[in-house]
């Protein structure tokens, strides 16, 4: 809003922002035509007319007259109840309250807030609250401290105690000594004199005493005297000292009173200040958002301007089958037509009969790709025939195998054995009577020999049994338990060629061929043991 008090004011402000843009009401003030004051009847949470309420940051200008026009017969009230209950009680004039409601002439009812606005006339009541309560507070200082500037100074205290504890040491002091007499002079004297001198003495002696005695008097009447001066001075001073003690402990909550006040203001000024930005920042945002609203409405003009010439040009045309789309998807649509017909070249007069020729191809691949469709599935099924064929087939042979490892290594050890599948192939568990060992590597080399051949022998089981297996020096590795196991499983029912250096294995064979030396001559000599059966 601009206040053009010079002749020609507004106008010029009209012209600078018709060029730079923006919008904005010039009052001119020689010519302000202000409505009659609103005289409203006292009604509960009637807070007063708005022009009353309001006031112009700038001095010198007919506030009254303004604020007149601007508000009119404007009322403020404490919530929309109370506005409510004026309106149903016959007032007609433009009701607005303190959260922001606004209660039209016309019934029209207008609330809610903003986000950035709305909150500044809040802000404004909150910050002159504060400003009362800092002259408030202000003025309680001043008073205190004017209560303070009457006592008298931690100096004058100090003075004051230090001549009471001088008075007090002086009463409390002792009287001085008498003087000592004198020393008679030795030698020798006349008697008569000396005896004049005598009474001369004792009568100076007693004026002296005399003399003494008034002279003591009167220092003692002096002293005395000074001593219930001193005594008074120094009541009166302990008094005034007591009263100004207690004066001081009274003004102690006043001093912690007015620390708390002072704290108060700077809290209150901070808090005004903070209120006074952020009231600032609300005017800016309030700024920016009517500037934001006259641009959308320029856009908006601008926009209806465009639409209007377009109804002109649409009109103009031919009538046609509507097209669904938006303008800018259409256009994308046509350039992209406009590019697949620059794509396809020129018109080839050969292209009926080359699709005719390309349809029999097709049709003669697509009878093959069935037919391999056909075939592909079929070898899928069989094979997944022949994949369930050999699991079935695998599950039996592994289950055979693992008895006939169970079987043979309790033949060859006497041992629990067991064979379980893993991921990457199968695990042999091989636990020698007496032992919990379950690692073959931590067996002894008999027991790895005789676990090997014991799984030899399981994988020969497989395939129908071996009739005939040749080993070569297995036994070289075998101590006397395990050649004696060794040579029991030799009698198992098996052909067996063996190549062997222990006599224990010679025993058990029917049958040994060598070669021995004889006068470094080799001899070959062949044995074989017969069994004789006892009838």
């Amino acid at each position: 809003m601009g206040l053009g008090p010079r002749r020609g004011g507004g106008q010029g402000g009209h012209r600078l922002l018709k060029r730079e843009g923006g919008r904005a009401t010039f009052l001119p003030i020689t010519l302000l035509t202000p409505p009659a004051a609103p005289n409203p009847k006292p009604t509960p949470g009637l807070l007063g007319p708005a022009y009353r309420l309001a006031s112009l940051r700038l001095k010198g200008l007919p506030e009254r007259a303004i604020l007149l026009t601007l508000l009119g017969d404007t009322l403020v009230f404490q919530d929309l109840e109370a506005a409510l209950a004026h309106r149903r009680a016959g007032g007609r004039e433009r009701l607005v309250t303190l959260e922001g409601e606004v209660l039209e002439r016309s019934g029209a009812l207008t609330g809610g807030r903003t986000k950035g606005s709305g909150e500044t006339f809040l802000f404004r009541r909150r910050v002159e609250a504060l400003a009362e309560e800092e002259a408030k507070l202000a003025q309680r200082v001043a008073e205190l401290e004017a209560a303070l500037r009457g006592l008298p100074s931690p100096q004058a205290f100090a003075e004051a105690k230090a001549k009471v504890a001088a008075l007090e040491a002086r009463r409390q002091a002792p009287l001085p000594p008498p003087p000592k007499p004198p020393t008679p002079p030795e030698g020798a004297w006349d008697e008569a004199r000396l005896k004049a001198l005598e009474a001369e003495r004792e009568a100076l002696e007693a004026l002296l005493a005399q003399a003494e005695a008034h002279e003591r008097y009167l220092f003692l009447a002096a002293a005395y005297s000074a001593w219930q001066r001193a005594k008074e001075e120094a009541a009166r001073v302990k008094a005034r000292l007591e009263e100004l003690e207690s004066r001081l402990q009274a003004t102690l909550p006043l001093v912690e009173e007015v620390r708390t006040l002072e704290a108060r203001l700077g809290q209150v000024r901070r808090e005004r200040q903070a209120l006074e930005e952020k009231e600032a920042r609300a005017l800016t945002q309030a700024n920016a958002l009517l500037a934001e609203r006259e641009h959308l409405r320029l856009l908006m003009a601008r926009r209806e301007a465009t639409l209007e010439e377009l109804a002109r040009e649409l009109s103009a045309l031919p009538e046609a089958e509507r097209i669904p789309g938006t303008p800018k998807a259409l256009q994308a649509r046509l350039a992209q037509v406009e590019r697949e017909r620059e794509r396809l070249g020129p018109v080839n007069a050969l292209a009926e009969r080359e699709l005719f020729a390309l349809k029999e191809r097709l049709a003669r691949q697509e009878s093959e790709v069935a037919e391999a469709m056909e075939a592909l599935l079929r070898l899928e099924k069989e094979a997944k025939a022949v994949e369930a064929a050999y699991a079935e087939r695998l599950k039996e042979s592994f289950h055979r195998f693992q008895e006939a490892f169970r079987q043979q290594a309790q033949a060859l050890l006497g041992a629990r054995a067991e064979v379980r599948r893993e991921g990457r192939g199968l695990r042999l568990v091989v636990v020698p009577p007496g032992k919990r060992t379950q690692d073959l590597r931590l067996l002894s080399l008999g027991e790895k020999t005789l676990g090997a051949l014991a799984f030899l022998f399981a994988l020969g089981e497989l395939q129908g049994g071996l009739p005939l297996a040749v080993l070569d020096e297995v036994d070289a590795a075998l101590d006397e338990a395990n050649l004696l196991r060794f040579t029991r499983f030799l009698a198992s029912g098996r052909q067996f060629i063996l190549v062997t250096h222990q006599k224990r294995t010679m025993e058990a064979c029917q049958a040994l061929y060598g070669v021995t030396a004889e006068g470094g001559i080799s001899r070959v000599y062949a044995i074989r043991k017969e069994v004789t059966h006892d009838l």
